[in-house]
């Protein structure tokens, strides 16, 4: 999968205008993981936070899985972070599963992305 260099090269220091970035890119990285996760607009919410602390947030939430992009915590970059959820107004869900970025660069590793994602949801592998 393609991901924005400017999306993986941001400086939060203090930047509103990185917050804006991080904020539009993993909107567009979560509606591609939707589309490729076969969910229809009904079945998962995309949700962003520009203010929380300095960092910003980005979240798609479906009834089984809760994914979430940020700042990386005490470290430069950005993190990526799934589990399992019961519907979706429940924000602290199962265990956290962390990925990162360059796994994604890669065909079979954003597939392999999918299919954890696939099968923390309870969605069939296709």
């Amino acid at each position: 999968m393609k991901i924005s260099k400017s999306f993986l090269a941001l400086d939060f220091a203090g930047s509103s205008g990185a917050v804006d970035v991080l904020v539009r890119e993993a909107t567009r990285f979560f509606r591609r993981v939707a589309s490729d996760m076969h969910l229809s607009e009904s079945e998962f919410t995309i949700r962003e936070d520009r203010h929380s602390g300095e960092d910003g947030y980005v979240a798609l939430h479906a009834d089984a899985l809760y994914v979430h992009i940020r700042k990386a915590p005490n470290r430069a970059g950005i993190a990526i972070l799934y589990r399992t959820c019961r519907g979706r107004d429940d924000h602290a869900g199962g265990k956290d599963n962390f990925v990162s970025f360059t796994q994604l660069m890669s065909h079979s590793g954003y597939q392999s992305f999918l299919s954890n994602l696939r099968l923390a949801s309870g969605l069939k592998i296709a």
